[in-house]
C-alpha cells in the first residue's frame, strides 16, 4: 500500500484556515490536492499514487491517536506546542510494518513561542538530560528568511517586522533563539539568577536563612513543591523543587518528607488556598465528605516535627503574582532578588516560556505555570503582602530541628 503520513497542525481551525490554504496553492497544487472523506477525513494525496498522502489533523486531543501507526509525521509551527511531552507522544506513533530504515519526523518552528527553550534545549545545545530520546535522530538545518524563494513575501515580511521591538526582530530575522518573543520574565538571566547550590552553600543552607515552601495542588495537572531559603537580607534562593502530574495527596506528602533531609526544618508550607476545600460526596462511604488535601498534608506532614504551619498562600490576581516575580528579578529595584538553583529544570522550563498572551496582559493560557504559581504563593505572600497568614513558628536558633527550640 502506499504511504500514508501525517501533519499537525495545532486545532482543527488552524488547519483548515491555514494549512488547508497553504497546501491548495502553488507549488503545492503541482503535486497533487486537498481532499476531505468522511472516513479519511482532510487528506492531500499525492498525484503520483505511489507516493500515498497525508493527512491533516490537529493537536487538541492526542489520544485519538492512541493505537495509529504513521511512516512519517510534519509538524507545524512546534514552538507553539509548550511542553516535551507531547513530542515524545508524538514520536511513538512513528512506526511501519515493513520496518524502513527512516522513519521521518520534520518540524518547523520559530526561535520563539511557549515551547522554545525546549526546542532550543534538544536542536540547537544537543542537550537531551532527562530525555528517553536518542540524540542521532535531531539534525537543525537553520532557514533564514531570505531563503525563501518568494521574494515579494521576503520584502513585505520585512517591513512588517521592521516596526516591531528589537527582540522580535533578533528572534525572527537573525534566528536567535535566545530573543524569545514576548518573554513575560525579560530580564531573567541564568548568568546572574541560576546558582549551583553545593558551590553556594558547600555546608547546606545557612543556620540563619529561613526556610519556607510554595505549594501549587495537582492530581491529573502536575503538583509542584519549591524549597526556598530566605536570607537575612530577604533574598530567595530556590534551592529544591519536585515536580509530577497524576499522583495523589498522600504522595505528594511522602515525596515531599523525602526529598529533604530530616534534620531541615521548614518554618511555612505556603499552599493554595482551594485545598481547604471540602468537596461533598454523598456516595463516599466514610462520610459526607472526602478528606481535604489540606487535612491529608496535615496528618503527614506535621507529626514529624519537621514544619512549622501550612497554611494558604496569598494569591491576589495572576497579574499582579506574576508582576511580583518580576519584581524580583530586578537587581536595581530595591526588592528582594529571586535566585534559582540549576537543578530546579522545571521551574527554569516555566521561566523562560512564560509568553504573553497575545491580547490583554496575563500570559499565554497554554504556558505551563504550576513551579510559577508555587513560587508566587511565597512572593506574594511574604515580601509583598508584608503580613502571613499566619505567623510560623519561631526558627530553631542551633539547627533545623524545632525540637531543640523548646
Amino acid at each position: 500500500d502506499a504511504p500514508f503520513g501525517v501533519m499537525f497542525g495545532q486545532t482543527y481551525t488552524d488547519v483548515k484556515n491555514r494549512i488547508v490554504p497553504a497546501l491548495r496553492s502553488h507549488p503545492y497544487t503541482e503535486l497533487g490536492y486537498v481532499k476531505e472523506g468522511r472516513m479519511t477525513g482532510l487528506v492531500f494525496e499525492f498525484f503520483d499514487k505511489r507516493l500515498g498522502g497525508v493527512y491533516l489533523r490537529n493537536l487538541a486531543d492526542l489520544e485519538q491517536y492512541r493505537g495509529v501507526n504513521y511512516p512519517y509525521i510534519i509538524i507545524d509551527e512546534l514552538s507553539t506546542i509548550p511542553d516535551l511531552k507531547t513530542l515524545v507522544e508524538l514520536l511513538l506513533l512513528l512506526r511501519h510494518p515493513m520496518n524502513p530504515p527512516s522513519l521521518p519526523f520534520l518540524t518547523a518552528a520559530n526561535p520563539d513561542g511557549p515551547g522554545a527553550s525546549w526546542i532550543k534545549k534538544l536542536w540547537i545545545h544537543k542537550d537531551f538530560t532527562g530525555c528517553n530520546i536518542d540524540p542521532k535522530r535531531f539534525h537543525f538545518v537553520k532557514a533564514m528568511v531570505d531563503d525563501n524563494p518568494n521574494k515579494v513575501f521576503v520584502e513585505n515580511y520585512k517591513e512588517q517586522l521592521n516596526s516591531q521591538p528589537l527582540w522580535k526582530q533578533r528572534a525572527r530575522l537573525d534566528g536567535d533563539f535566545d530573543a524569545q518573543l514576548g518573554t513575560r520574565f525579560p530580564t531573567l538571566d541564568p548568568a546572574i539568577h541560576k546558582f549551583n547550590p553545593e558551590q553556594k552553600f558547600p555546608t547546606g543552607i545557612p543556620r540563619n536563612f529561613r526556610i519556607v515552601m510554595g505549594y501549587d495542588w495537582g492530581r491529573a495537572a502536575p503538583y509542584c513543591a519549591l524549597w526556598i531559603a530566605i536570607d537575612p537580607v530577604g533574598n530567595y534562593w530556590v534551592f529544591r523543587e519536585d515536580y509530577i502530574g497524576d499522583v495523589s495527596t498522600d504522595i505528594h506528602a511522602e515525596r515531599i518528607l523525602n526529598k529533604a533531609p530530616q534534620d531541615e526544618y521548614v518554618d511555612v508550607f505556603y499552599a493554595d488556598n482551594q485545598i481547604w476545600q471540602a468537596k461533598r460526596d454523598p456516595n463516599y462511604r466514610y462520610g459526607t465528605t472526602q478528606p481535604t488535601p489540606a487535612s491529608v498534608l496535615l496528618a503527614a506532614l506535621m507529626p514529624t516535627g519537621r514544619f512549622g504551619r501550612i497554611v494558604p498562600g496569598f494569591k491576589p490576581s495572576r497579574k499582579q503574582s506574576f508582576g511580583n516575580i518580576e519584581l524580583a528579578l530586578n537587581l536595581s529595584n530595591g526588592y528582594p532578588n529571586l535566585y534559582i538553583a540549576e537543578d530546579c529544570i522545571e521551574l527554569w522550563r516555566e521561566m523562560e516560556d512564560c509568553m504573553w498572551a497575545k491580547t490583554g496582559e496575563d500570559v499565554d493560557p497554554r504556558c505551563s505555570d504550576h513551579a510559577l504559581t508555587a513560587l508566587y504563593y511565597v512572593l506574594n505572600t511574604v515580601n509583598v503582602k508584608g503580613q502571613e497568614e499566619a505567623p510560623p513558628l519561631p526558627a530553631p536558633p542551633l539547627g533545623r530541628t524545632p525540637l531543640d527550640h523548646f
